[in-house]
């Protein structure tokens, strides 16, 4: 008898990887944008069972309601050649497909086989004053407080760098002096000009 939280994983695991598949295999940009969104969330309820809750908050805040949102935006407004995508696709899909599986078999060589088998199931045994946010900080903070700085420090090149790429300097901005065009008069803006007529010029 398979109980109600196994149900619910292998059905949200293989709506995963359909979704997955749909992301790669779809014939237009926005469809793989919306299936990219169904995996976030199918991922984020495979957190909240883990009891990552954490972790699977954040990817629903920060990946689906921010990158997510700027990403099919972007999609939506560049004209994709369908016919040119699906001819490299089918140039180059040999290549992904020992790609794909070079990858795989690395995976399974380092983790080993048994990490792929499913030997038990049931909800985790967490104590009463566990606290998801407060085990990741504890982590992050003690054993890989350098790599943090060192993430940090790189984003912050990586900002700087950019804002200095688009910069183009003081020069080609105007500037609107407020004080001289309160002072602004009559007297100093305004010319009076004395044409002759067209039946004068003719005389």
């Amino acid at each position: 008898m398979i109980d109600v939280q196994t149900l619910t994983f292998f059905a949200f695991s293989g709506l995963l990887l359909l979704s997955a598949g749909g992301v790669v295999f779809s014939r237009h940009a926005v469809s793989s944008v919306m299936f990219l969104i169904l995996c976030f969330l199918c991922s984020t309820v495979l957190w909240l069972m883990l009891h990552a809750e954490f972790l699977g908050l954040a990817l629903l805040f920060v990946y689906v309601g921010a990158v997510m949102t700027l990403f099919l935006f972007v999609v939506m407004m560049l004209n994709v050649k369908i016919d040119a995508t699906k001819a490299r696709l089918l140039k180059y899909f040999p290549f992904v497909l020992v790609l794909g599986g070079g990858l795989v078999t690395m995976l399974w060589l380092a983790l080993g086989p048994d990490a792929f088998s499913i030997k038990k199931t049931g909800v985790l045994a967490f104590s009463e004053h566990y606290n998801n946010t407060r085990a990741i900080g504890e982590v992050m903070y003690t054993q890989f407080v350098i790599p943090l700085e060192l993430t940090a420090g790189i984003l912050l090149v990586a900002m700087v760098a950019a804002i200095a790429l688009t910069f183009r300097g003081s020069q080609q901005r105007r500037v609107q002096d407020t004080p001289k065009q309160l002072m602004a008069s009559k007297a100093n803006n305004l010319r009076i000009v004395s044409m002759a007529s067209e039946h004068e010029g003719g005389e």
